[in-house]
């Protein structure tokens, strides 16, 4: 008696007749599993040992404040994000169409084939016991792959991760297995011969998602104001291709079902095709003329809108004429190769028609959804709520508002009526500035019409809203406002929300205060961050928004404090530059120096000592010299000292060295950073070439005509 749905034995037969490409797979995935982090664990162990090596015994060299400090197991112990856990497993995982294609591989024999169909087993119990077979393979290999990486993980001290990510990442590439095996089932059923299943398997798998990737750039081209990753909750974008998502890591929630329902329903159109398939289809690249049709325009069709899009940008003639090339050439080797006749290759002509009628269609749809999009009346009374899209603020530096500010924005919707009218009034003329195809034209002056007569603004500044209706209807829409108007909307959205514009210290696990472009940077310990943030909300309090801009602007020269915030939602950094409207953190900084200005001044009076004679001919020695006259200066001066006057700067510090420093005029201080490199002889004999800086800045308190000197013999040397 036939077995209408499964059956262990053809089971167990699929499973053998894979257990070749199987087992290497295997092989391989666990393999490099394993290997990957044996060798963080290995690399790990001899970075250690390196930092740990006393280097006055290795050397014979007296060189303290150079030596690196031990470091702990816990000080360099890393936490493994959940994909980096089993990178080889999600690579396997693409590779599981090939079961598939190779369980099925009897579909393009003939006699194969016909046995296959003769025997006594209903058609979809033999398609879905060979399915289960080929599904079983690929997630023994991906699951064995995913503990054995996870087991050294855990073995390996120096590293730490998530059990429970590890698990769901397992999962995900599991699903990513049966999401393309799913696919490649209905090739397989469609197709006679292995290249046409293959191509089968892509055409089904891509072609929807090409049609819909090429209307998301072409979208964001043709509609500027219109945020197209939120149309349709967001499935334009590529991303809601599973192998895609996974692979940028941008997979979501709603992508991950929707993934799971084309899978099944993927199998179960597979099932169905099997099912009608005739053994006659064997050694034939398609099935019926219709079917050849269809498979013609779709592998035509993507170039054909890729042309489309172009000439809707107003691309040059020449690269038009090529690509309209390229889609002939595309359309009659297709038809060529799996017919292998010129005169069925020439029957085929007619058919473009349906690929331009396509293309029409398509761009028909843009056209028209852009046309519905700027005419649209979003009136302020049809407006429930506003919320401000983290991190889109377009502009100039003088409109930026802080990282911290955007995510706390993004977070909550504002029902203000100052906001919304001001955003109902943007929109409108951001509606007919896309009309008209200047939304990025900022050479137009906004004009507006008060009681005192015609009013010119600056500027724009360009942003990212989500709006939601009365109705229910949430869209996101890109948005210009005049720069007075838009400080207008900005300070209303802070009052209404109750915003702090600086995070909390319990917000901020990391701090690191960096100055001279990087070159000398601190890590802030627990205390000194509430210290700064409490110094920096002070300042915050007494500015213009100008100067709260400009705390927020990027400058490089600057000193700069780099906050990492970890919230429940995301972790993110944020910056802010310390600027001549900050005289309280400038102190809290200064206090940070005084600290270790022991310490720093230690490591210049070894360097002036053991560098003595290396600037002069036949040496290497060289001076990187930091200087801001005082903590607040704006932009900071860089000097590359060689020769003589390397020896004359460090006479001048060795002069200054040990001068006292009033702590209450810390700020005022001269700030210098030094980097020396020079070359020394050990006891031993060694040649040893040394790099050293101390580990913050000196404050020197010089005099004017002592800065003045200084800056003499960093540009000239003595005179």
């Amino acid at each position: 008696m036939k077995k209408a749905w499964f059956d262990g034995r053809l089971y167990l037969q699929g499973l053998k007749r894979l257990r070749v490409i199987g087992l290497a797979l295997a092989i391989l995935c666990i393999s490099i599993s394993v290997l990957i982090p044996l060798t963080t664990w290995i690399k790990t162990a001899n970075m250690l040992e390196d930092v740990n090596i006393n280097y006055d015994s290795v050397y014979g060299v007296e060189d303290s404040f150079s030596s690196s400090p031990s470091m702990s197991e816990d000080e360099i112990k890393q936490e493994i994000k959940d994909r980096s856990l089993i990178v080889p497993v999600l690579v396997t995982s693409y590779l599981a169409p090939v079961f598939v294609l190779i369980m099925f591989a009897y579909l393009n024999k003939r006699s194969e084939s016909d046995f296959y169909h003769a025997i006594p087993y209903t058609r979809v119990c033999v398609y879905s016991s060979f399915v289960a077979a080929s599904l079983t393979w690929a997630f023994s290999i991906l699951i064995a792959g995913g503990l054995s990486a996870g087991l050294l993980w855990t073995l390996c001290p120096y590293t730490t991760y998530s059990f429970g990510g590890l698990i769901c990442e397992i999962l995900l590439c599991c699903l990513n297995a049966a999401f393309l095996s799913a696919f490649t089932t209905v090739g397989v059923s469609l197709a006679g011969t292995e290249s046409t299943a293959i191509i089968a398997s892509m055409l089904a798998l891509c072609s929807w998602r090409v049609v819909v990737g090429i209307a998301y750039v072409t979208l964001e081209d043709m509609m500027r104001i219109v945020e197209v990753d939120r149309i349709w909750g967001g499935y334009l974008t590529p991303q809601w291709l599973l192998p895609v998502g996974l692979a940028t890591q941008t997979e979501t929630t709603a992508s991950i079902l929707y993934a799971v329902i084309v899978t099944l329903l993927m199998l179960v159109a597979g099932g169905l095709l099997y099912h009608l398939r005739r053994s006659e289809t064997a050694g034939r690249s398609v099935p019926g003329r219709a079917l050849q049709i269809i498979f013609r325009c779709l592998v035509t069709l993507p170039v054909a809108l890729v042309l489309t899009y172009l000439i809707i940008g107003e691309t040059e003639i020449t690269s038009l004429l090529i690509l309209f090339v390229v889609m002939l050439l595309v359309f009659y080797l297709y038809e060529l190769l799996t017919s292998k006749s010129a005169r069925s290759m020439l029957k085929a002509t007619p058919w473009l028609g349906a690929v331009l009628a396509a293309c029409l269609i398509f761009t028909g749809a843009l056209y028209l959804s852009k046309y519905v999009i700027c005419t649209e009346n979003i009136s302020a009374d049809r407006i429930e709520e506003i919320g401000l899209s983290s991190a889109t603020i377009r502009g100039s530096d003088q409109v930026f508002i802080s990282d911290y500010e955007r995510f706390l924005m993004a977070e909550n919707m504002s029902d203000d009526k100052t906001v919304i009218h001001l955003v109902a009034k943007a929109l409108r003329e951001s509606q007919m500035a896309e009309r008209n195809d200047n939304f990025y034209n900022d050479s137009i002056i906004y004009t507006e019409e008060t009681p005192g007569g015609t009013k010119n603004h600056k500027g724009f500044v360009r942003i990212s809203v989500c709006i939601k209706l009365k109705s229910g209807r949430e869209m996101g829409r890109n948005i210009r406002m005049p720069e007075e108007e838009y400080f207008t909307f900005l300070e209303a959205l802070k009052t209404d929300l109750n915003l702090n514009s600086l995070p909390n210290a319990d917000e901020v696990d990391y701090c690191q205060l960096a100055q001279f472009g990087h070159s000398c940077v601190q890590t802030l310990e627990k205390g000194w961050i509430e210290r700064v943030l409490d110094a920096m909300r002070l300042d915050h309090a007494d500015m213009t928004e100008e100067q709260k801009s400009e705390m927020m602007s990027y400058g490089k020269e600057r000193a700069q404090f780099i906050l990492r915030i970890r919230t429940e939602e995301q972790t993110f950094f944020c910056n802010y530059y310390l600027t001549e409207a900050m005289p309280q953190t400038a102190s809290v900084i200064c206090e940070l120096y005084m600290r270790k200005q022991a310490e720093a001044k230690a490591v210049v009076a070894a360097v002036i000592e053991e560098a003595e004679g290396t600037f002069g001919e036949g040496h290497e020695g060289r001076l990187t010299i930091g200087l801001q006259k005082n903590i607040m200066q704006p932009e900071s001066r860089y000097f590359d000292v060689v020769g003589g006057r390397g020896e004359q700067v460090l006479d001048f510090l060795a002069e200054h060295l040990d001068e006292p420093l009033d702590e209450k005029r810390a700020d005022g201080c001269v700030v210098l950073w030094m980097e020396a490199c020079y070359d020394v002889t050990s006891p031993d004999g060694f040649y040893l070439y040394k790099a050293n800086m101390p580990p913050v800045p000196l404050l020197l308190d010089l005099t004017k005509e002592e800065y003045e000197t200084l800056i003499g013999i960093l540009n000239y040397g003595k005179q």
